[in-house]
């Protein structure tokens, strides 16, 4: 962005041109609005005012809580994640438990079973 800011300068067209009593202006003037512009008593100060404008000190505390919601978010969608898991393993581990014991069940049958079936 720095260097588009840069190009309006080299076409005469940043904050210096603006201010400087010569001729006319006509065209797209740009630059970087700071404390001293967004007091100015004039067409700058005055749009400057209507906007929501911030400092770069004020972005970077958005930017932090944006960061630390997020954070917090992710935190709690991991916690539920191992939640889950959890309860799946537990689930997983009686189902394992049961299938063990009707599996021993069957094996007892069988064995009961065969020698009758000899038998007969």
């Amino acid at each position: 962005m720095l260097w588009h800011l840069k190009a309006y300068e080299l076409d005469l067209h940043g904050e210096k041109n603006w201010f400087a009593n010569t001729e006319l202006k006509s065209g797209i003037y740009a630059w970087i609005a700071r404390a001293e512009d967004y007091k100015m008593n004039n067409i700058i100060g005055e749009q400057l005012q209507k906007m929501d404008v911030r400092t770069i000190s004020q972005l970077m505390e958005v930017e932090a809580q944006m960061q630390d919601k997020l954070l917090s978010n992710l935190n709690n969608t991991l916690q539920n994640k191992r939640k889950r898991l959890k309860d799946m393993e537990i689930k997983y581990n009686e189902t394992s438990h049961r299938m063990d014991i009707v599996m021993g069940e069957i094996d007892k049958l069988t064995l009961d079973h065969n020698p009758e079936m000899e038998k007969i």
